[in-house]
Parts: C-alpha cells; structure tokens; sequence
C-alpha cells in the first residue's frame, strides 16, 4: 500500500522493530476504539505501512501531552454569505496550509449533534476541520467532485427550505467555502429577486407544531392554531410553498404550487400526510456535469403515498405498509445535469431498491446496488440513466438474505468494492456486514473484509494507490442491524494482503471519502473560511 510521503515528513524505523510497532498501535487502537475485528490476518506488509503507523503513534503521544488552552470561537453572524444564506456553526479560526500529503475526507459527530468535515493527511498535523452544520446526522454520504475542488454530500440541514425533501444535496469548496444547497428548487434569500408580497392560506390535516415556508425566503413561519398561516417577504417569482408538522414523534408534510397574478398570490391550501422523502446518496461524474444518487420516499402506506404524490403533482411512489403499521421506505435512484437541466429515475431494471451508485473513474458509467426479494444486484447505466445491462449477481444464501450496498470502483475501473450487509435467520436474528472484491467485468469475487456477527464495514472507498480502501467500521448487538449503530470509526484494509488497520479511534466517524486520483490539489487560503458563506 503506498502513501504518499517527503523524507522531511518521516523517520524510518528499522525493519525488525515493524512487528512491535503494529502490534502497539493493535493495542492503541483496543484501548481508544472499537474492538479490532475478528478476521485472521495475512503477514502485513510492515514497510508498506511505515508513515502511516508512525502518524498513529505521534497522535498518540500527542493525546497524552497536556491539553492546549482552548482557542475562542468567533460568535455566529446571521450576515449571508455571497453565495449562500445558510448559516455554518462557528468553526476554530485558525489559517491552515493544506499539506501534499492530504488524502481522506471523512464525517465527524460532535458531543453536540453536530457534524464536521474532516480532512486528513498521513500525518497529524495535516488536519483540517472545514466546517460544522448544528443538528443530529447533519452530514453524511461524503464524495469528492473529480478534479478534487469540491466535496459533495447530503444533509438534513435547512431542509424546509426546500420544496420537499427532508435531505437534500450540498456542495461546499475544498476550502471550505461557497457552501450551497443544490437540490429542493432551493433559492438564497439575498439571491431572490424581488417585489416581495405575502403568501397566506391554511394547512389542512395540522396536527401538533407546524411550520411553513416558501421559495426563496429566510427562514419559515408557525402556523395559528386554526391551520392558517400567513408568510411575509415572499418574492414575487416564488414557486412553492411547503408545510411539515410534528406530533407524538410523527411526521406529517406536504407542498404545493404557488403563482402570483396581478402581483398577488391567491390564498393557498396546504394538505399534509405522514410521510417524507430525500436523499439518501450521491455522486458527480468524472466531469462533474451529472449528478446520479439514490432517492427515498417514505409512508404508512399506499393511500398515504397517493395522498402525498397528489398534492405534490408527482407520480405515486411504491410505499407499502410493513405489516406492523409502521411506516416502509422505497429506494430508487436519480439521474440530473447540473447545467442542462435533464432530469430523470435510472431505468428500472429489477424490483427491489438500489442502496447506492458511483460513476465510473475511467467511463461515463454508473454502477447501482440493487437488492430484491431472492439477492442482489450490481447493476449498470449510462450517462442518461439508461439500462447498460448486469454487472454481477449475488443470490442469498439457504440461511442468509442479503442486502447489496455503496458500490466504489477502483481508481483503474478494474475492480469495485461493495457491501454486503447480511442477516443470519434461520434460528436468532444476527446481522453482519462483510466488504467484497468483485472484477469490473463481474467474473470473479473475493471477500476482502469478512466481519463477525454484530460487526459491520461499511461506506467503503479506494485510496488513490489502488490497493487500499478505507471504510467505517461500527459494531452493534449481534441481533441488531446496521441501521442501528450508534458508533463508527475510520479502518484501512490493504487490497494485497488483508491487512486491516484503524485510521481513526471515532466513537462517530463515518462516511470516509479519499481525495480523487485524478483530483489537482487545493490551494490553501490565508484567512479561514467565513462562518456565513
């Protein structure tokens, strides 16, 4: 595995002293993260891992050193920014030079709920925290553009300012600057054209604490206790107008068009269901014109589905009831052109949902994970979101299901790493996540990272030298799944050998993302980025 390094950087160890070394950071790695993962493995290439097992230890010595006196936070400023009016949490106002060594970008969970961009290099130094957005799982999916001057990611940050997900798109500089929302039909307040009027009307089916909003204003509004609500300062173009309402841990929403004539928007009627969708994923491709992702929608059920695609002017989705009374999800993925507009669903090829794409390195080609009733899928389409054809199918095994997830292609286009999230049923519900290897032609498989029940890799992605890849390890109770992990860490496997080593302690580090291949390096600024922007 190569990292890249500068002799200034980095001090050799002799040859004999690697096994001791690694099995000190092992020791490390047991005392401040999750536990190191079942798996026996191959004879690690030491020298292969020297500068980043040297980083470990210098950022284990520098966590035993006294803390440093805490640096103030500059106090939040409700000034929009020039290119945004969404408002970043404040974030530590220190110049950084980025270094050549940057290579990872990942998620980081706060005490606080909220979440960070990271960036990292081999060594501790080069760290780098972009920016901070308040609120619970603010950040996830990361993915760099290609060229390596953008991160791309989805957040639930602001989202009632889009016209109906409860997660949308964003895209923020390498700098951390130019922070934008991109989906949602989003518009900044200090972007809106105006005259500005008022939007009045009612929401039908309130319940508990309602807010509503409209195209292109700051912030949304409560509604009266009668369901009405009126809006001030909404610009004249303004498209849309949206209401969400919370009650008893339920959620209900709902949209609709909204056109002014004569300079005047007639009263409007809101209809609200339990119910909501969003984002899941996403990625650009290689010249960062199309975005393609995965796509959710939620509800108790078809009548709610077709109440909500009604008052949306949208087509039902597929929501069933999951037999409990409980609300089910609906997975399927999106294709758009960030500047032609062209928007549309990749061709439904299988019944089951798709859990995540990437595009190609090296063609304009998307690959899917796709899970239906009898296994998966990995599955491929063009630039248009038309069918190319299957990849490779995985059937459940006798005792097995199977879910297929977060496809990533290696920087060549020769191979693609997956998910395999796995539920053991015959007998006690046991759930586990196993990382697989599979030929970009689809003719052989390999698992690479075999996990015990109860643990989980995930989100895998490829390093730039093409026999790494990091991905989150979390664990769980053995008979919880996934989705219920309240805990992640960074880990490192090497293709070539199956080395596995942590990358970072957590507790909640996830959606790792390495810098591109292909991606040219940013530059760094002089000043910090602005809070606002």
């Amino acid at each position: 595995m190569h990292m890249q390094s500068a002799a200034h950087h980095r001090v050799r160890l002799s040859t004999w002293a690697w096994p001791l070394v690694a099995i000190a950071v092992a020791v490390v790695a047991m005392a401040c993260g999750p536990a190191t993962p079942t798996t026996l493995q191959p004879t690690p290439d030491y020298h292969a891992l020297e500068t980043r097992v040297e980083s470990m230890l210098r950022a284990t010595y520098t966590a035993m050193a006294p803390p440093a006196t805490p640096t103030p936070e500059p106090t939040e400023t409700a000034t929009p920014g020039p290119e945004t009016s969404l408002t970043l949490a404040p974030a530590t106002p220190t110049p950084f030079v980025l270094s050549d060594l940057y290579q990872l970008a990942y998620v980081q969970g706060g005490p606080e709920g909220e979440s960070s961009i990271v960036l990292e290099g081999v060594l501790p130094q080069d760290r780098v925290v972009l920016s901070r957005l308040a609120g619970p799982d603010a950040i996830t999916d990361l993915a760099w553009s290609s060229d390596g001057k953008s991160l791309l990611f989805v957040s639930g940050y602001n989202a009632l300012l889009s016209r109906r997900n409860e997660r949308n798109l964003f895209v923020v500089r390498s700098d951390g600057s130019g922070l934008r929302m991109i989906t949602g039909g989003y518009v900044p307040a200090d972007k809106a054209p105006g005259p500005y009027v008022t939007l009045e009307g009612r929401v039908v089916g309130a319940q508990g604490d309602c807010l509503v909003s409209a195209q292109g204003i700051s912030s949304p509004v409560s509604i009266e206790d009668t369901g009405n609500f009126v809006i001030s300062g909404v610009p004249i173009g303004a498209t849309w107008a949206r209401a969400v309402c919370t009650a008893d841990g339920r959620t209900l929403a709902g949209d609709t068009t909204i056109a002014a004539a004569g300079g005047v928007f007639p009263p409007t009627r809101i209809q609200v269901v339990e119910g909501g969708q969003g984002w899941k994923q996403a990625d650009l491709s290689r010249n960062g014109a199309v975005l393609a992702g995965t796509y959710y929608r939620w509800g108790l059920g078809q009548e709610a589905a077709d109440d909500t695609a009604t008052a949306n002017g949208e087509r039902p989705a597929s929501v069933e009831p999951d037999g409990e009374g409980g609300a089910n999800y609906r997975f399927w993925g999106r294709i758009r052109g960030l500047e032609s507009g062209y928007e549309a669903d990749l061709e439904t090829v299988q019944q089951g949902d798709l859990n995540g794409v990437d595009w190609s390195p090296v063609d304009d080609l998307l690959v899917g994970a796709l899970t239906g009733g009898d296994g998966g899928w990995l599955w491929l389409w063009d630039a248009t979101g038309a069918s190319v054809g299957e990849l490779y199918q995985m059937p459940n095994p006798d005792d097995q299901i199977l879910t297929l997830a977060n496809p990533s292609w290696s920087p060549d286009g020769r191979q693609l790493v997956f998910e395999a999230r796995r539920w053991y049923w015959w007998g006690e519900n046991r759930y586990r996540t196993d990382l697989m290897l599979v030929s970009g032609d689809g003719q052989t498989v390999q698992t690479l990272v075999e996990s015990a029940w109860g643990e989980h890799a995930s989100e895998p992605g490829w390093m730039p030298d093409g026999d790494t890849i990091v991905y989150q390890y979390v664990r769980t109770a053995p008979d919880r799944d996934l989705a219920s992990a309240d805990n992640g860490s960074i880990w490192m496997v090497q293709v070539s050998t199956g080395l596995r080593l942590p990358w970072t302690s957590g507790p909640d580090d996830r959606a790792p993302a390495p810098f591109p291949a292909s991606g040219a390096r940013p530059t760094p600024q002089a000043e910090p980025p602005a809070t606002t922007d």
